[in-house]
């Protein structure tokens, strides 16, 4: 991999190893996360000139020749080497602490002098292994149901910092660092965003013409509230819509943010926990359509299957190109089922440029460590895959359904104020997931939409 070299004032040299791909990577990760464009290359013995570069990360564990302020991250050999993608590369609990941070692999130790930190937490180590969901490769046997890597079993489920952007804090520690030894490190251009998603998994409560008069008579059974009685009875008489029809009541509160907008659609309909619509029909088109005025982008969401089967994706993306007239550029797995780490390759190679896949289903917060869009690794082949992952740090049923975080509102509504208030922090993206059908489902759903929208107003 040709070294990256960009204009910035920050040099970060590596010493060069058959993992030097993942190291410039992990490396580009991060501090990506507190300037723009550094210089990344292999350090080749010989002496930096000091008037060249503000300051300089030293990737390796021994001396370097030059008089500009140096930070020196010690590597740890476990990740990086003979033990890359077995169970003994992976980090150790309990995880030390630096600043309040977890070590996941190196020491606490922090050597200061005049001009140099010398550093033993392994920051890269740890980014690559948070980035590249290397943990759900090497342990690819533990599985939910579906096939998905539970976040109650990952380290930052395990460990209790899936809600902190560790690989943001750790470049905002160094960042820090820098300024402590006289640098004046630039920060990066990007500006906080927020970016409303909605995965339309259905579009009809009433599949079948007696559904209405069902839901009638479950409220004289007890099953049912008032509420739904009446909104049945008006469906049926023709006055009301169906209640998983409420997009434009959804695009109201959107388009009031101001922010970028995305449905995703399924159009694969048959299969297990297909949607109940057809993409082609004239319905959907008109939905898709006025969605698309109102300035809503469009995305695919990948079937069920296609989380075991990516080629399935082409066809399903042929579908969905056809029905809007246009490229589909964004795409959202189905119950999030991205199983297969190495199939971002694929999907660069069909014109998926961005996903928004990455947030466990159980778990609400920062899956990757990270609060912004980040260029994908493939930790198999050792190779950038071609597409940018968005990821996804709240979604409405992870906050509430029992069997996952199961918060009330108010817990719910103060838990998504503090991620939030650490994107904005960090200058990320809070990428939300608010399904169409949780609106009626639960009133909490759609009251805690609308409050999270309040604030997200006021705040940004």
């Amino acid at each position: 991999m040709a070294a990256i070299t960009r204009p910035n004032n920050i040099l970060f040299l590596y010493e060069e190893d058959s993992y030097s791909s993942a190291i410039q990577y992990a490396a580009d990760v991060l501090l990506g996360g507190f300037t723009d464009s550094p210089t990344i290359r292999p350090y080749l013995n010989e002496e930096i000139n000091s008037e060249n570069y503000g300051g300089i990360i030293f990737y390796g564990a021994s001396d370097i020749q030059t008089s500009a302020p140096v930070i020196q991250i010690v590597p740890d050999s476990r990740l990086f080497g003979p033990l890359y993608g077995t169970e003994a590369s992976l980090p150790v609990e309990p995880l030390p602490q630096e600043n309040d941070l977890p070590v996941l692999y190196g020491t606490t130790d922090v050597l200061r002098s005049e001009n140099r930190i010398r550093c033993y937490c392994d920051f890269i180590s740890a980014t690559y292994f948070m980035v590249t969901r290397y943990e759900e490769m090497v342990r690819h046997t533990v599985r939910d149901e579906h096939g998905r890597f539970p976040g109650r079993d990952s380290l930052p489920g395990r460990a209790g910092f899936i809600d902190t952007p560790i690989v943001d804090e750790y470049a905002k520690l160094i960042s820090i660092w820098f300024r402590n030894l006289g640098v004046d490190v630039k920060p990066p251009e990007r500006k906080f965003s927020l970016t409303l998603t909605h995965d339309v998994d259905t579009i009809h409560y009433f599949e079948q013409w007696n559904s209405p008069l069902t839901e009638m008579l479950r409220f004289f059974y007890g099953t049912k509230s008032f509420k739904h009685f009446m909104r049945a009875f008006g469906y049926l008489i023709g006055i009301a819509k169906d209640p998983h029809d409420n997009f434009d009541t959804l695009l109201k509160l959107d388009l009031a943010t101001n922010q970028k907008i995305i449905y995703f659609f399924i159009s694969r309909a048959h299969g297990q926990f297909g949607s109940d619509y057809d993409i082609r029909s004239s319905s959907v088109r008109k939905l898709i359509s006025k969605i698309a005025q109102r300035g809503g982008t469009i995305g695919l969401h990948a079937s069920y299957e296609a989380g075991e089967d990516v080629d399935l994706i082409i066809e399903e993306k042929k579908i969905l190109e056809s029905v809007i007239g246009g490229s589909i550029k964004d795409l959202r797995y189905h119950f999030l089922r991205w199983n297969k780490v190495e199939d971002g390759m694929s999907l660069s190679k069909i014109g998926i440029e961005n996903d928004y896949s990455m947030g466990y289903p159980d778990l609400c917060g920062f899956r990757l460590g990270v609060s912004r869009p980040i260029l994908l690794f493939d930790p198999m082949n050792l190779c950038l895959m071609g597409m940018t992952e968005h990821p996804l740090i709240v979604m409405d049923v992870s906050l509430l359904r029992p069997n996952y975080m199961n918060l009330n509102k108010s817990e719910a509504l103060s838990y998504c104020e503090a991620l939030f208030r650490k994107t904005k922090e960090h200058q990320g993206e809070f990428v939300i997931l608010w399904h169409n059908n949780s609106f009626y489902q639960n009133s909490i759903y759609s009251e805690l939409y609308t409050e999270l929208l309040d604030m997200f107003s006021s705040e940004a």
